[in-house]
């Protein structure tokens, strides 16, 4: 019998070695995973800043050729209207932008951007107690008004249907003019509506190259615009 006991095999040390060399090995590779997995993460929120860095430096430029001011940066189409003016005298209210400012002349307003800024070059102008025959006459003394050496194309005129406050709709003429002043191409919007045996006139216009890019501004305050006479 203590033969037999001395024969049966002893525990071995080399199964302790093995079963820690598994450890080491599996806290190696969780280790390496961790620093793999935080590396990646790392450049994916590094890619993700640049795109969303290369994306915003660009949204303001739109395909404008030149750089402007930091005002003309945001999309001008979502310019809010936020502040309003209104003379009972005049017979009208019109809304337009904060930064905007205005000029007033005899029966005559008109409002341009924000100096230092290339929106001070476009300009919404009303006028109103207007007198005139009929409506061919006033637009035959506003085309007058453009010289031949601006060499002016006119487009055609078309009916332009004005709402009333109280939902009488009035029919009007529009036009756009394109013409040369000062050596730099313009554009002119024109609208004409006749109101109680007078007429009132709203007018957009702008350096070509800029027409586009402030034309929802002068839309909005179109839209905006209401006759109380």
């Amino acid at each position: 019998m203590q033969n037999e006991q001395n024969n049966l095999p002893k525990p071995s040390g080399k199964l302790e070695i093995s079963n820690k060399r598994i450890i080491v090995i599996g806290l190696s590779v969780l280790i390496i995973g961790i620093v793999v997995g935080t590396g990646i993460a790392y450049e994916l929120v590094s890619r993700s800043a640049k795109k969303a860095n290369s994306s915003s430096s660009g949204s303001g430029a739109g395909n404008n050729s030149q750089t402007y001011p930091a005002s003309n940066s945001t999309d001008e189409s979502q310019k809010p209207l936020t502040k309003v003016f209104q003379d009972d005298n005049l017979g009208y209210s019109i809304s337009y932008p904060g930064d905007w400012t205005y000029q007033t002349g005899d029966n005559e307003i008109t409002f341009n951007g924000p100096a230092g800024t290339d929106a001070i070059y476009s300009e919404v102008d009303v006028q109103n107690n207007i007198q005139e025959d009929n409506i061919d006459s006033l637009i035959s003394d506003i085309k007058g008004e453009y010289d031949t050496g601006q060499s002016p194309q006119f487009s055609p005129i078309t009916d332009y249907v004005y709402t009333m406050k109280d939902g009488t709709k009035i029919t009007g003429k529009t036009f756009k003019i394109d013409y040369v002043d000062g050596g730099e191409a313009q554009r002119d919007w024109q609208i004409i509506v006749p109101v109680n045996g007078q007429f009132f006139t709203w007018e957009y216009s702008s350096p070509t190259d800029q027409y586009d890019t402030y034309l929802s501004i002068a839309q909005n305050m179109l839209n905006s615009w209401t006759i109380n006479k």
